[in-house]
């Protein structure tokens, strides 16, 4: 039996919702709004520890590939370990929303990188996806002059713990020089370090707003964006930025957990799937083994189309049935009028014969 996976958009937020929590869908949209007016886009974002902000990242990334051409994403992270998953999570993403095909290639290389302060050389593993519109994912290691022969958005994992976060920063902001975006974002390292030090000029641009309550998208990050007007910035000195560009991220209206025209509020139970989820009304809802799952806390349903159902079908063989007689018959009618031929003919010529003898 023939398996058919459901067509799922990578924008359907009612699908999206099943995956991320409110805050990682805040990370993935927060560009959106910059990029339909044609902003440059810096974001900067407080965060605690494994809250799954780098896997937000990354299927925003992949969907940021797929809807922009020739544009390339260079992730930078403390250590070739996190970047290597980095690229696996991404790779699971584009296979799990059906956009592996769009995939040309993935895998490791490796470049030569200048030491600093010397004429010896250093080989620098990379990960990197190539997709067919020509855009890359490209996952570099601690090195801070990895990204040097690049261009296009940086994102920026584990700011606070990188070694050499100045040099970083320096390297990130040329490679961002024709309106790319720049996203940094970690958790706190001490207070001695380049992020803390954004991070507090960030907070005194914050407008003063009432106390919000305590839920998971309110005190598990803080994001902070500003537009395309920090490009002038970029030349100044690598710990400051320009405050009067920065401010606060208000609260984007996020797309409902479930469908707006629902008439019920809570999700959908298991036996009443809505119908627009359904690729076929007989569809047979079977689990992937374990070892095919993403992620073992979502559920990942592969639908089983049956064989369709045949309408008229006993009208038609009846029709086929009748024509197979007809044709038989006709096939007999003709074979007897042949044979009633050909004795006829026999009993002409012995009653000629007869006669011949009798004469």
């Amino acid at each position: 039996m023939s398996a058919i996976l459901p067509f799922i958009t990578i924008d359907r937020s009612s699908f999206l919702a099943r995956f991320f929590t409110p805050y990682q869908l805040h990370w993935i949209f927060a560009e959106d709004h910059l990029h339909a007016q044609n902003k440059q886009a810096f974001i900067l974002a407080e965060k605690s520890v494994r809250i799954g902000w780098t896997y937000a990242d990354a299927y925003k990334n992949i969907r940021k590939r797929l809807n922009f051409k020739n544009r390339d994403y260079l992730f930078a992270t403390k250590d070739y370990p996190s970047a290597l998953e980095y690229m696996r999570v991404c790779k699971q993403f584009a296979e799990m929303f059906n956009s592996a095909r769009f995939v040309i290639s993935h895998g490791e290389d490796s470049l030569k990188v200048p030491r600093a302060g010397g004429t010896f050389t250093d080989e620098i593993k990379i990960g990197y996806i190539k997709f067919d519109n020509g855009s890359r994912i490209i996952a570099f290691s601690a090195h801070p002059q990895a990204m040097a022969v690049y261009g296009g958005d940086v994102g920026l994992d584990e700011f606070a713990k990188h070694p050499n976060a100045e040099l970083l920063w320096q390297t990130a902001q040329g490679r961002v020089t024709w309106a790319y975006d720049l996203a940094v974002w970690s958790s706190h390292e001490g207070d001695d370090t380049l992020f803390n030090q954004f991070a507090q000029q960030a907070r005194l641009t914050l407008t003063p707003t009432p106390t919000p309550t305590l839920t998971p998208s309110s005190h598990a990050s803080r994001i902070t964006r500003h537009d395309s007007d920090m490009s002038h910035s970029s030349h100044s000195s690598p710990s400051t930025l320009d405050t009067r560009t920065l401010f606060s991220l208000e609260p984007l209206p996020l797309l409902p957990r479930h469908h707006h025209r629902r008439h019920r509020t809570r999700p959908p139970r298991p036996h009443q799937r809505h119908p627009r989820h359904q690729p076929h009304l007989r569809s047979i809802p079977r689990r992937l083994p374990h070892t095919r799952r993403p992620r073992t806390n979502l559920p990942t349903i592969l639908h089983v189309q049956p064989r369709p159902r045949r309408r008229f079908h006993r009208r038609e063989l009846r029709r086929e049935f009748v024509d197979r007689l007809h044709t038989s018959i006709t096939r007999l009618v003709v074979v007897g009028h042949r044979l009633g031929v050909r004795a006829l003919a026999g009993e002409r010529r012995e009653h000629r014969e007869r006669r011949e003898r009798s004469v």
